[in-house]
């Protein structure tokens, strides 16, 4: 998902748009063996002079979420995809990385053999039996912050990719891919001229595909590449290059999934979305404000009205989030008013989308190392679900202040009327056109404030590319506006269409709506961005509806309201004759049956004059089974249509499942697996995989304290601290660290910057260091305690290469986590130095702001360490940290805050081993601060680490042998223990 390339502020934001005729490709059979599923019965059609996307020859209103099965432990991979279900979702997006499964030339794992994350079939056979349909995205690239790009390392290093090793390593994205976020036609034609790539990513592709031969038949999409042709300021028309490499990518797959199967590109503000061979779907991202207002809307308008220029594929957002990613410093996504998820897709759902896919659902946790330099392995997106798949609630299960709340109510909406939506067209009686070719950011800015009009006169309009637009289309406007060509306007006045000056509507609306209109129902979207409660009354709505007594709507919510719906048509509960009109508002599906309630909305308990609550909040009137039934709800009552009764309570409730478990950001925890009780007077050390991602990691306990190290993930610290939940867990009620992770090591020497890294500038802004290196790993113990040592080679740490080495200890009843680090530069290497750092929550240095506006805090390293505190609490007290060092051990010290957590950056001076401890304590007052950092500092000094002769000979061969690796039944390393 990665971006990259920010739109410039100082000028207005562009699109441009074409229609274009859509090919219909006539049927073909597929190579599939008698009997088997047959890709194809998904098609795009056109119906009423529109494109439809149909499934087994039904309407289908695609509805989903990005499920990153890579992502996610496959024990809950059922449970990931029932909690999708109760969202209202039909569709599972997924990205097939294509490093995550093909190991080596040649070498596939899609059964899971070597990880069980890689179980493709298990997904595929999981979805079919829940009863989803499929959107696949195979690549070659991936940019969803995932290590490579989704490039296999092991290609990029070919010199035919142009890519530093230092940025192969790193994980960085394909040099080309990142090429194409400014210059797509440039990237196109270098892939193209790679004649590597072309050979193994058509064989990447072709295989890929074929693992989803078993369910051909719930295939909706394929996507080709990734992020292609966007940006207003990429060179994505005429873009020659670009439409051949798309074209290619499209013969590739549909070698595979045949003539019928739709594909597309995932895109936003492309210049002209027409100019793609393929259906070109929309991704959209709130901006960083918390709430969003008439910026966003007019940015969501707009890119919306674009995509509405093509018609290769109906209108549908194939990335969508009311929220925003965590950053690689900080796993805590910033926070996002709930109310942007119903106001955005409300929105959508007035200019007629036909499919959503949220991106993504729920939190979910990368295996440590897999996660690109720019980016957490906590993938956090401030989403419905939380990582362990509860609803994300400030208080409870059924909470209005919830993420999880306004998703399932918008859902629940475009669910119920799913295939009837799917057909109904936006009707608009005004038509603006938009042509970005010559100078897109001019026309961008004149089509952003025509709908900026719009909006403020409740005015329904709609783009068209003056260059491919069809009589058709042009025929469905009343009256069309702007700069038109002679011949476009004398064509216009022929089909009887109004050319001029827009009509200036009524008074500005206080409410905006759109009609939709259906062969098997009529829709009418009602928006509010209003911070209060309204009444819409009838003269607020089209003609349509004004048969519907006045209703109750939310604050910053939006309502469809459904006049004359085909119940028959989008569910089988129904029987012909069935119909149905109500301005009720969906909370969920009960058995896939509509379940209203009268709730206003997420604010209904904030009582304001813009709005009478005593009163009927909306009404349904029905045709059932012949029987003519209608039904006025009032505040707090409910009605589920299949029951045709008003349930007591009208409230559906889900068992948030919340355990204590590993936490790795504020209320963000990963369930901590049962492991063996540890005596007192003894500490442990382990091998276990903690997080379920096919990777041991290292475990160190003691009756009183956990630590674990990923090894995988640069042998980062995940969490250390007190286990207050009992002798059998390794869980804790406040982790020292987080998933950022503590102790990454890095260098104080850079290697010269990368010159084909072409987002360099927004990709290198975090120090990744070796976070996600794979580091080999070996566990000791004794009756003194028990750690582990942890090594790595590192060829591109300039100027020879350097080799990474650390020693974690833990000894018995102790509440010190001990580590030392040694790191060698290979040859001579005078200026290079080890760099530390440890991202630690949630505490600060005294009297330092914890906000990143308070910028950098130097620490004098000559004082041996630094203390960290908490807040005060009154049943605990304070919550202290002593993080200690020689003071010959380290040359400089920074504290760098951020919003949940902060980062502590030491520099080691040259040499042998460096020792720095971690201390955990509760205070009960401040003036146990000084004696308890004392003793720490005091301890440290009496304990050094040991020299290099005294590490034993097994140490010594590791150190000059480098390939040698260490095994865990001789690590030898027990002179670290203290």
């Amino acid at each position: 998902m990665t971006r990259g390339k920010a739109l410039r502020s100082s000028v207005p934001f562009i699109v441009a748009a074409i229609v274009c005729a859509l090919t219909l490709v006539p049927h073909a059979a597929n190579a599939s063996a008698p009997g088997a599923p047959a890709f194809g019965h998904a098609v795009v059609v056109r119906e009423n002079g529109e494109p439809v996307l149909k499934l087994d020859g039904k309407p289908f209103f695609f509805l989903g979420g990005a499920f990153f099965y890579e992502r996610i432990p496959r024990s809950r991979w059922r449970d990931a995809m029932e909690r999708m279900r109760e969202l209202g979702a039909n569709t599972l997006d997924l990205y097939v990385p294509w490093n995550w499964h093909e190991l080596s030339d040649g070498d596939f794992d899609f059964t899971g053999r070597t990880n069980p994350r890689r179980d493709l079939r298990e997904v595929l056979r999981l979805g079919k039996e829940l009863g989803f349909v499929f959107i696949v995205r195979p690549g070659p690239v991936i940019r969803n912050e995932w290590r490579n790009g989704g490039y296999p390392a092991w290609l990029l290093q070919r010199p035919e990719y142009g890519m530093p090793l230092h940025d192969v390593l790193e994980g960085r994205y394909p040099a080309t891919a990142t090429l194409q976020n400014a210059h797509s036609d440039d990237a196109a034609a270098e892939w193209m001229r790679n004649a590597t790539h072309v050979r193994y990513a058509s064989r990447w592709l072709h295989r890929a595909l074929a693992e989803f031969k078993p369910v051909a038949d719930r295939v909706i999409a394929v996507q080709l590449d990734d992020d292609q042709g966007a940006y207003l300021d990429n060179d994505t028309y005429p873009a020659p290059h670009l439409r051949a490499y798309l074209n290619w990518l499209e013969q590739q797959a549909r070698d595979v999934v045949g003539p019928r199967t739709p594909v597309f590109i995932n895109t936003f503000e492309m210049k002209v979305p027409s100019s793609s061979p393929a259906w070109a779907m929309g991704n959209w991202y709130q901006s960083d404000a918390r709430t969003i207002g008439e910026h966003d809307r007019a940015e969501l308008a707009f890119a919306t009205a674009t995509l509405r220029t093509q018609d290769r594929g109906p209108l549908a957002i194939s990335e969508f989030q009311a929220g925003w990613l965590a950053s690689p410093e900080d796993p805590q996504p910033r926070q996002a008013d709930r109310t942007n998820t119903s106001l955005a897709l409300g929105e959508l759902a007035g200019w007629g989308v036909k499919g959503v896919i949220d991106f993504p659902p729920f939190e979910t946790l990368a295996p440590f190392g897999w996660e690109a330099p720019f980016s957490n392995a906590l993938y956090a997106w401030d989403a419905a679900f939380e990582l362990d798949l509860s609803p994300r609630s400030e208080f409870s299960a059924f909470d209005y202040s919830s993420r999880w709340y306004t998703t399932r109510r918008s859902f629940a909406a475009l669910a119920a009327y799913g295939p009837a939506l799917a057909e109904a067209r936006r009707v608009a009686d005004i038509g603006i056109p938009y042509d970005g070719r010559v100078d897109a950011f001019r026309a961008a800015a004149s089509l952003k404030e025509a709908l900026a009009t719009c909006r403020a006169r409740n005015l329904a309009c709609d783009a068209f590319d003056p260059l491919n637009v069809s009589d058709e289309r042009l025929r469905r406007f009343r009256q069309i506006v702007g700069p038109l060509s002679p011949q476009l306007a004398a064509r216009a006045l022929r089909l009887h269409v109004r050319v001029g000056p827009p009509a200036r509507g009524g008074p500005e609306a206080a409410v905006q709506t759109t009609l939709l209109r259906g062969p098997h129902g009529t829709f009418i979207v009602v928006e509010n961005w209003a911070n209060h409660i309204i009444t819409v009354s009838p003269g607020d709505v089209p003609a349509e509806a004004r048969s519907l007594a006045p209703f109750v709507l939310g604050a910053r919510d939006f309502r469809i309201l459904a006049l004359h719906v085909d119940l028959p048509f989008i569910s089988s509960r129904y029987v012909a004759g069935d119909t149905l009109s109500t301005s009720c508002g969906l909370s969920t599906l009960s058995g896939n049956a509509p379940f209203f309630d009268g709730s206003p909305g997420p604010d209904a308990l904030d009582v304001t004059p813009a709005a009478d609550l005593r009163g009927p909040m909306c009404e349904i009137d029905a045709m059932l089974s012949g029987r003519h039934e209608h039904w006025t709800l009032r505040r707090f009552e409910s009605l589920d249509l299949h029951a045709y009764a008003l349930p007591p309570g009208g409230n559906l409730t889900i068992d948030s499942g919340v355990a204590p478990g590993i936490v790795l950001a504020p209320r963000i925890t990963f369930p901590s697996p049962h492991v063996e009780p540890v005596p007192a007077g003894t500490a442990r050390a382990e091998r276990i995989d903690v997080f379920g991602d096919g990777d041991d990691d290292v475990v160190l306990r003691n009756a009183r304290v956990a630590a674990i190290v990923v090894p995988q993930g640069g042998a980062r610290i995940i969490e250390f601290g007190k286990t207050d939940l009992g002798p059998s867990s390794i869980g804790m009620l406040q982790n020292l660290f987080d998933a950022t992770g503590g102790l990454r090591d890095d260098v104080l020497v850079q290697p010269p910057p990368s010159a084909t890294d072409r987002i360099a500038k927004y990709t290198h802004t975090y120090p990744a260091g070796m976070f996600n290196r794979p580091y080999a790993a070996c566990t000791f113990s004794s009756t003194r305690g028990a750690g582990a040592y942890l090594a790595y080679d590192a060829p591109d740490v300039v100027p020879n290469g350097a080799r990474f080495e650390r020693v974690v200890t833990l000894a018995p009843d102790a509440e010190r986590l001990v580590v030392d680090e040694r790191f060698t530069p290979n040859g001579t290497a005078p200026q290079q130095r080890l760099v530390s750092l440890s991202a630690l929550r949630p505490l600060s240095i005294a009297g330092a702001p914890n906000s990143p506006a308070a910028g950098p805090v130097a620490i004098d390293p000559s004082r041996g360490g630094v203390s960290l505190h908490g807040a005060f609490d009154d049943l605990s007290g304070y919550s202290a940290l002593a993080v200690s060092w020689r003071p010959q051990d380290v040359e400089a010290a920074t504290w760098l805050p951020s919003h949940s957590n902060g980062t502590l950056r030491l520099v080691f001076a040259p040499g042998g081993w460096r020792r720095v401890t971690f201390a955990p304590q509760t205070l009960r007052s401040e003036a146990a601060f000084g004696p308890f950092v004392e003793a720490e500092r005091a301890w440290v000094a009496a304990n050094r680490p040991p020299t290099s002769d005294e590490d034993g000979e097994v140490a010594k061969r590791y150190t000059q042998s480098p390939q040698k690796r260490p095994s865990e039944s001789s690590c030898g390393f027990e002179s670290h223990l203290p």
